[in-house]
């Protein structure tokens, strides 16, 4: 098994030089696009990991880039701007800061467009979500709605423990 750790536009690292991309799917075609190139990879057997934000733009890259053949997602918001004024204030400001805002409103405008409305129905791989009940970030009902609407389709099977 071959392996690619990503520190995404506005994550990791690269929180100093790119903003947040909320069209995640960009960039992880371009990484599909890359790893095609190379003679020791086989992209037609490529899943998708991601941890909090990252688990949005894992369910984005899936929803939108059919290379994906299954993914996990852990702990993402399905749409972050729900519940920004309970959101931790380091929360706030760590996306206020990697989305390039000048303030709270700016950000919370920015946190609209990081969304899974119209993606999450688009998954067609097999995605596992996960998510602690406990999480005072995002809360379980993010990861509900996501479980919901991708298993829509067939090939995919949710299960939310009560």
């Amino acid at each position: 098994m071959a392996t690619l750790a990503l520190d995404g536009p506005g994550q990791g690292e690269s929180e100093y030089e790119l903003p947040i991309e909320p069209a995640y799917e960009h960039v992880a075609s371009a990484v599909l696009d890359f790893l095609a190139g190379r003679s020791d990879v086989d992209t037609a057997r490529a899943g998708m990991f991601g941890i909090n934000l990252g688990g949005y733009d894992a369910a984005r890259a899936m929803a939108f880039e059919e290379r994906f053949r299954a993914g996990v997602v852990l702990a993402d918001p399905y749409r972050i701007d729900v519940g920004w004024d309970d959101l931790p204030p380091m929360a706030r400001d760590t996306l206020r800061h990697r989305s390039r805002s000048a303030d709270d409103q700016e950000a919370r405008a920015f946190a609209r467009r990081l969304t899974l409305e119209t993606a999450a129905a688009r998954i067609t791989s097999p995605v596992l979500v996960v998510h602690g009940r406990e999480d005072r970030i995002v809360g379980p009902a993010h990861a509900e709605r996501l479980a919901a609407e991708a298993a829509t389709h067939r090939r995919c099977r949710s299960r939310v423990p009560r």
